[in-house]
Order: C-alpha cells, then sequence, then structure tokens
C-alpha cells in the first residue's frame, strides 16, 4: 500500500484526505475555521461508503479519466478517497495532489506533481509528468492519479499540463478529477471517445438511507424516522448540509423545533455558504445571486429584468458552469432553481445587506410576470413586495380563471394573506374567497367569511349571483347536512341560469351529488349531463362530473367504468402547481376503487398524497372510507397498532369537528377488527358503542358511499354469523337485499349475499350456501372486485377456497375463464394456494341440514357444557338434549360429541 502524499502545511487553504486510520474523536464539536478541512473528517468519520459510486468507478475499466463534478459539501473528496482505498486493495499505484491556487504558476503545479509521483516510484519523477506516469505504468504496474479541487486552475499553461497528462493516457494509467465546475481540461473530446466518466451532483448526493446511516451509525444521533426524512428533504442529500445540522443537533435540547426552523439561515449553514461559496465570487455573480434570489424559478428574460446594465446572460451561464447550487427545472423551457438552503441562505444575506433593494427587486418581477400574462408569480412577488393595491388588482382580474381550474390552495393562500377588510370594495373577490376557503379550509370558516359579502348594498357584478347561488347547498353538503343541502340545491337550480357558468356547473354537480344520496338517481344523471354543458371548459368542473360518474358507476358495481372516471377525473387536472385541494373528491375516490381490486400499494400511495386535503377540506365520506383504507392496510400488513391507532384519529376528528358520522364510524370499523382477532366480545361493545340511533337512521334513508358496504345494519348481520346465531339473520338480509336491488346499489347487494352465503353454510345447509355464493363471485369476477370478498374475513374465505375446489379442471364447455382466474387471484390474495377437493377438511355437504335448535345445542358442547347445564342453558329437559345429539351425530356422520363438534367447525356450522 503507498503511504499518503502531502503538500507542506506552509501550504495555507491545502486540504488532504484523512489518513485511513483516523477515528470518530477527530469530528469537531465546534465549527472551525475551514470548513473544507473538517467536512473531510467528518466524511471519513461517516463511514458511509458510497457504494453506487465504488462500484461505477471501478469496475468501469474503459473509463481512463473519471470526473466527479459537484458543488462545496457534495462528497467529492470523501468518495474519491473511499475510491483510492479500493484501488489500493486491489493493488493499484496512486498519487494524490489536491490543487490550490498557487498551481496556476507553471514551476509550481510541475513541482507539485513530480513531488507527488516521487511518493510511489522515487527518482523517477525527474522527468516531466506525463512521462512519469507512463515509465511507471510501463513496469507492469497499474496507476492511479487523484487530483482535488481542479476548479482552481484557471491560466492557459497551468490547464495545458493536465492536459498533456489526459492526452497521454493509456491503458494502465487512470486519473480521477474532482472539481466545483467544469474543467478546462479539453474533456468533449474525452467524451466523445468514451474515455470520460462523469460522476455527478445527482450521483454524489446522499440517498435517505445513506443519510439515516450516517446520523444514526457515524453520528449516533437519536432520531426518528420522520425526522430524519425531513431533515433530508430539506437538505436534498446535500452532504455537507446534514453534516453542519448533526453537528447542532447533537446539542439540541428541542430536535423538533430545532428542525421545525432549519434552513440556509440557520448560523452553521450560513457561515458555510459565506465562506466557502460567497466569498470566493465576484462582485457581478455575487449581485446576480442575491437579486435573483427572490425568484422561484431563473429564466433569462426576469433575471435581465432584475438586473438592468448587467448581462444576466452571461451571468448565468457563469453560475451553472461553477455549479453554484443551481438545479434544472421545468421541461418547457430553460428554467434552473436555486438549492432551497442556498437561497435561503441568499435571500437572508439580501434582506440583512440590501433591505430597500428588496421590495423594489419583488415589484420589478412582478411587472414582469404581469407583462407576459403569468398571473400566479406576479401576484406573488406583489404579495412579497407588501404592495396591497398592486396586489388586490391583479387578483380581482385573474381569480375567476383560477376558480375555473381549480386552484383553490393558491388562491386560499393569497386570501389568508390578505385581512377581511381590504376585500370591502371588491365583493366578486370575496365571494371567491369564500369558495377558496371552502375547498381548503372547511366549510366553518367558509361561513364566517359569508358575513362580508352579505353586509351592505355595492357593485353587483353578473357573475357574483352565481357563485353566490351555488354556495348554500355546498356549504351544507360539506359539512354533512344533507337534509338541509337537498331542498337548498332545488331552490338554487330554479335560478338558473346565471351568469356565471362555471358556478352553475358547479351547482349541477353539486346538487348531482345531493340527489343521488338522497336516492334520487334519474335526476342526479339529468344533472350530471347538465353539468357537464354549463361548465364544459373549467377542469374543476369537468373533474367534479368524471368523479360524480365514477361514484355511481361504483354503487351499481361497475368497478372497471368507476376506475376509468376516476383515473380520468385526476388526468384532467394539471398537478404541476402542487394545487391539490380540488383533486382531493377524486382522488380518495380512485384510492377507494383501486384498493377494491387489490391495488394496494396505489391506493395508499394516493391517500398519502390527498387525505391531508380531504381532511382540511372536510368531506366527511372521504375522511371515513380513507382512514377504514388505510387501517385495514395496518392490519394486513400485520402492524394492528397502527391500524387501530388510525381509527382512534378519526373518532378523534370526528369529535374535534363535531361529526357524529365519523365517531360512529371509527367503533364500527373497530368492530370489524375485533372479529377478525376473534374478539366477539370486544367487537359487540365496540358494535353497542356504535349504535347512535341519530347517525344510523339518517343513514338508512341515504346512499352515502362510506356506508355502502359498512353500516351498522351490516355490522350487526355480520355479528350474528359470526358467533353462531344465523337463523334469525337470513329474512333480515334477504329484505335488505331486494331493497338494495331496487335502488340499484349493487356493490352492497353484493356483501349482504356473502353474509347470507356464510349464514346459510352456519344453518347446516351448505349446498345453498354455495348456490348464494357462486352467484356472488361470477358477478364480482366480470368487474375484479377483491377486497369486497377478502375483507369478509376468514369464514368466507373458506367457502372461497371449498368453491374454487369443487370448479372442473382444464377447459372444457362447463369452465368459465374470468371466474378461474379470478378465483386463482382472489384465494393466492388471501395467503393461500390452490386447494384440490379431495383434500377438502370435513365433507362437502350434509344429508340433512341441522336445525337452528340443533346448531345451538352443538355450540354449547364445543363450549364443554354437560348435558344438564345444555339443558339449563337451552329450556329443554336432559332426554331432548340427548334426543337433539343423537340426530346430529346421524346428520354429521359423526360417533361422538367431539367428532361432531370437529366436522361442524370444518363445515363452519359453528365457530
Amino acid at each position: 500500500m503507498t503511504r499518503e502524499n502531502r503538500k507542506l502545511d506552509t501550504r495555507v487553504g491545502k486540504k488532504e484526505p484523512l489518513p485511513s486510520g483516523a477515528q470518530s474523536s477527530l469530528i469537531p464539536q465546534t465549527l472551525p475555521n475551514s470548513f473544507g478541512g473538517a467536512f473531510r473528517r467528518a466524511g471519513k468519520d461517516a463511514q458511509v461508503a458510497r457504494r453506487d459510486i465504488i462500484s461505477a468507478v471501478c469496475d468501469n475499466g474503459c473509463a481512463e479519466l473519471v470526473l466527479l463534478q459537484a458543488p462545496a459539501g457534495f462528497g467529492k473528496t470523501t468518495a474519491m478517497r473511499q475510491v483510492r482505498e479500493r484501488l489500493e486493495n486491489d493493488g493499484v499505484t496512486n498519487a494524490w495532489l489536491t490543487l490550490d491556487l498557487a498551481d496556476n504558476d507553471v514551476v509550481r503545479l510541475l513541482s507539485s506533481l513530480r513531488a507527488s509521483l516521487d511518493g510511489i516510484a522515487k527518482g523517477i519523477s525527474k522527468a516531466d509528468p506525463a512521462a512519469a506516469l507512463c515509465k511507471i505504468a510501463a513496469r507492469g504496474n497499474r496507476v492511479a492519479l487523484f487530483l482535488d479541487d481542479c476548479e482552481v486552475l484557471h491560466d492557459p499553461p497551468a490547464l495545458s499540463v493536465v492536459r498533456e497528462l489526459i492526452e497521454r493516457l493509456n491503458g494502465s494509467v487512470r486519473i480521477f478529477m474532482a472539481s466545483r465546475n467544469l474543467p478546462q481540461f479539453g474533456l468533449a473530446k474525452q467524451r466523445a471517445k468514451g474515455r470520460l466518466l462523469e460522476i455527478s451532483v445527482e450521483d454524489l448526493r446522499f440517498h435517505l438511507s445513506e443519510t439515516q446511516e450516517y446520523l444514526l451509525q457515524g453520528r449516533q444521533l437519536d432520531l426518528s424516522a420522520d425526522q430524519i426524512g425531513f431533515l433530508h428533504q430539506k437538505c436534498e442529500g446535500w452532504i455537507a448540509a446534514i453534516w453542519l445540522a448533526s453537528l447542532s443537533l447533537a446539542q439540541q435540547q428541542d430536535v423538533a423545533r430545532y428542525l421545525e426552523r432549519f434552513s440556509g439561515s440557520t448560523e452553521v449553514i450560513s457561515e458555510f455558504l459565506a465562506e466557502d461559496v460567497l466569498a470566493g465570487q465576484s462582485e457581478a455573480i455575487r449581485q446576480f445571486l442575491l437579486r435573483t434570489s427572490i425568484l422561484r424559478r431563473l429564466e433569462l428574460p426576469v433575471c435581465q429584468a432584475l438586473l438592468p446594465g448587467m448581462d444576466a446572460g452571461e451571468l448565468l451561464e457563469t453560475v451553472k458552469e461553477r455549479n453554484l447550487f443551481i438545479v434544472a427545472a421545468g421541461t418547457e423551457q430553460r428554467s434552473y432553481r436555486y438549492h432551497h438552503l442556498f437561497v435561503d441562505f441568499l435571500r437572508e444575506r439580501l434582506q440583512r445587506d440590501h433591505p430597500h433593494d428588496v421590495p423594489l427587486l419583488h415589484l420589478a418581477a412582478s411587472a414582469w410576470y404581469d407583462s407576459h400574462d403569468r398571473p400566479i408569480p406576479a401576484i406573488d412577488h406583489a404579495l412579497e413586495a407588501g404592495d396591497d393595491a398592486r396586489m388586490l388588482s391583479l387578483l380581482d382580474r385573474c381569480a375567476p380563471r383560477l376558480l375555473e381550474q381549480g386552484r383553490f390552495r393558491t388562491l386560499g393562500r393569497w386570501f389568508d394573506a390578505i385581512p377581511l377588510e381590504k376585500l370591502h370594495g371588491y365583493r366578486v373577490l370575496a365571494a371567491i374567497s369564500v369558495w377558496a376557503t371552502l375547498f381548503t379550509r372547511g366549510a366553518d370558516r367558509a361561513a364566517n367569511r359569508l358575513t362580508l359579502i352579505r353586509q351592505g348594498e355595492g357593485n353587483h357584478a353578473p357573475c357574483l349571483t352565481g357563485y353566490m347561488n351555488t354556495l348554500t347547498p355546498l356549504l351544507l353538503g360539506i359539512d354533512d347536512r344533507y337534509e338541509e343541502a337537498v331542498p337548498a340545491a332545488k331552490m338554487a337550480l330554479a335560478r338558473l341560469p346565471t351568469a356565471n357558468s362555471f358556478a352553475d356547473g358547479v351547482l349541477c354537480n353539486a346538487a348531482a351529488y345531493l340527489f343521488s344520496v338522497a336516492g334520487e338517481e334519474v335526476e342526479a344523471r339529468q344533472l350530471l349531463e347538465a353539468a357537464r354543458c354549463s361548465g364544459a371548459e373549467s377542469p374543476f368542473v369537468h373533474m367534479y362530473s368524471e368523479s360524480l360518474s365514477g361514484l355511481l358507476a361504483f354503487q351499481a358495481g361497475r368497478l372497471r367504468e368507476a376506475i376509468s372516471r376516476f383515473r380520468s377525473a385526476l388526468a384532467h387536472i394539471d398537478n404541476t402547481h402542487n394545487d391539490l385541494s380540488g383533486n382531493a373528491w377524486a382522488g380518495i375516490l380512485y384510492a377507494v376503487a383501486l384498493y377494491e381490486r387489490n391495488d394496494l400499494e396505489d391506493a395508499k400511495r394516493l391517500l398519502d398524497v390527498y387525505m391531508p386535503v380531504a381532511l382540511e377540506v372536510g368531506l366527511p365520506d372521504h375522511i371515513i372510507l380513507g382512514h377504514a383504507i388505510r387501517s385495514r392496510l395496518a392490519y394486513l400488513k400485520g402492524d394492528i397498532d397502527h391500524a387501530f391507532g388510525t381509527l382512534v384519529s378519526m373518532e378523534n376528528v370526528g369529535y374535534a369537528r363535531k361529526l357524529p358520522r365519523l365517531v360512529a364510524s371509527a367503533k364500527l370499523e373497530r368492530a370489524r377488527l375485533f372479529l377478525l382477532q376473534e374478539n366477539p366480545d370486544g367487537a359487540r361493545t365496540e358494535l353497542e358503542r356504535a349504535s347512535d340511533c341519530e347517525v344510523w337512521s339518517r343513514g338508512r334513508d341515504t346512499r352515502l358511499l362510506a356506508h355502502e358496504t359498512e353500516d351498522i345494519l351490516i355490522g350487526h348481520l355480520r355479528m350474528e354469523i359470526w358467533t353462531g346465531r344465523a337463523g334469525p339473520s337470513i329474512c333480515a338480509i334477504d329484505e335488505e337485499i331486494v331493497r338494495c336491488t331496487k335502488q340499484g346499489r349493487h356493490r352492497r347487494a353484493l356483501v349482504l349475499r356473502l353474509l347470507k352465503s356464510l349464514s346459510l353454510q352456519r344453518s347446516g345447509k351448505p349446498a345453498a350456501a354455495m348456490d348464494v355464493l357462486a352467484g356472488v363471485l361470477r358477478q364480482a369476477s366480470r368487474e375484479g372486485f377483491m377486497r369486497l370478498v377478502l375483507d369478509q374475513g376468514e369464514p368466507i374465505l373458506r367457502l372461497v377456497r371449498r368453491f374454487q375446489a369443487l370448479q372442473p379442471k382444464g377447459a372444457s364447455k362447463n369452465s368459465d375463464p374470468i371466474l378461474l382466474g379470478y378465483l386463482k387471484e382472489l384465494v393466492q390474495a388471501s395467503g393461500e394456494t390452490y386447494v384440490e377437493a379431495e383434500d377438502l377438511d370435513g365433507v362437502d355437504h350434509l344429508i340433512e341440514p341441522l336445525t337452528p335448535k340443533e346448531i345451538e345445542i352443538l355450540a354449547r358442547v364445543a363450549e364443554g357444557c354437560s348435558n344438564t347445564d345444555i339443558a339449563a342453558k337451552v329450556g329443554a329437559s336432559e332426554s331432548t338434549v340427548r334426543t337433539h345429539l343423537r340426530n346430529i351425530n346421524r346428520k354429521l356422520g359423526a360417533r361422538s360429541r367431539a367428532e361432531a363438534v370437529a366436522i361442524s367447525r370444518r363445515l363452519d356450522v359453528i365457530r
């Protein structure tokens, strides 16, 4: 192994790789004068091997030249050191040189190169460095030369020295370079020849797993996964920032508060950027960085507007060449952005050094964006400038268009920043502010804003009537007050058309939903068509209409159409602005449909995106369904605590929002989980707590999506069947099936028929149970319903597996390929494999069904009761009990009480 090659300590600013035997005690507890040297020590101590980079570099023998290019603090030197260690272990002779500004003197540079090479081959370096490298390689040695901080070289003679080294490379010599920018070494020719391997900032930035390894193992900090994820996102994988943050975190009492306030203006980050980045730039570059830091996107024309008298194009190219924490952004035009922490630092420095310029820069940016018909950044910069008059004038002009696009969150952000009294002269804006608040903050806050527009006389713009006409039914519907919302919608519909086609379209959609909840499906479909005509040009109206069409299809059991509708609804809205509040309606419904199809990962992803928005807006059915599915997903992964915790969260939201339906739904879902856990007592208790008469009496007369397949009736039926009281439930199930079928609620009817199948099985009628189950599975297979069956639990799944085993094998005129494929997928999703008919436990049918009394007696036998105890509990004599037991054995073909219990359990007659 070769020794380290260092320059004399008298060379100010020289930075070296840490010796391989360095220990963790070298990490400074306070910030040193030289950030660079301390960062290298931290990089070594972290012991985070850049495995991907090491493999990419060391295993690519075709690349004779390797360039690691990234801004300061992205671990270029550390990565090169790790590559060097790997090559040393592989027997590669190597030399290391860290360049500095003095090396622009050719004599100094040649002397430094010779000294480095002399460390690996005494005396050979008296020749020029390129010839020396070739001589070393000619001895049969593989050679690697590492050049760090290449960005400092700029004089042509010094650049020529390195170019000659590169030109004379051969298969036995490789050069590794680290630079903040693209060094002028004639690399384009090497790239064209395929001899250059480039490691960019994207390759060098830490992945989340590396950040975790560094903080938990290297720095041994006690941080949660969420805290690490937050810090990683803030730092965007910038290693120096992660290290600097770790130094401060080790001394913090309140870690959460520190992370909340962590930014580019945090002292340790600010000092690093000021010393290691900003101080080394020319005055023109500093002005460019500071003045353009107010922009969210760097585009040349607007940069030029902020830099009169300067060549913004040339400065922008220089910033890009020097890799000054600039990142490409956008695809339609050339635009960039600064790293989040870097822009925080620049804005803080601009405010500190040039406070009077800040509002002027924002006004200049606002004027440029306004002149190019880009209202959103124009308004943002007017707001930042503190120019309320300009901001309101711009907003008054463009708010209706943004509302039609569904940009509620953007509008809501602006209205949150405007005091209500300033909207007195803008009644249309005030009305739009109610809409924005409704779809971002919920019905209660929106109702408070209504007071403003209802006060006094004023300018009545034609479109104002439309906005106001739609608000009342919207507010009542989102507030779960359907009994009041339906008549309010009918009154509003009687006033159509207004001069506001967008508001009319939203009203038709809202009324369509309310009518579908009330069971007036024909009217709902007519209103959907009217909505499409009224608001045809509005993305939000289209999304709303498609979502409602999907909802009606979903309730009718047409899952495939519903999924297509929900997908179309989301695709029609442009999400590039991250304004998701209007999309929450479609997003949650799409997640529900995908969950039903057993696309669990996609459902979870959608819920992660849209549930926070649904909670803000306060859509009751969406909140119930989102929490229920999240709970079920956790349960399926075995995280029982999270499953129950999610339901507690739903219950608390219900109490906080005064929505008793959420509270009752949380308890109902908890009862279902208890049943799955074989805890009937817990399930019974939760069912009793969930039995809020007011909630469920309302639900009985409405078609609410959250209760199509889960309400108090289904909860009680499931409880009766699972605990053995099967007989009385069949009549109730049949009545409900008839009612649902008449209403077109076929998805609910499917669940009820599944429960009927299980009830028949528990009643000792397996043949009838199979007949009912066959009809359900054939219908479900055509649409791909999966969770509707799987979520009913193991008793139903045992029947499904028995049904699958009895199907004809191979191709035949009686086989149904769609059904067979569906059954296979269903059984696999349940965690089981195919079961052969001959391997089924127990008998497939009973010669004669058991009576309800016999089932009750059999259940007592299973509990271990004696004949005397059974007689007392069922209200019969002991001789009658013995007669029943003989009949039970005859029907089951059993020879003892124990065998009768075993057979009946295999047949799901008792639990």
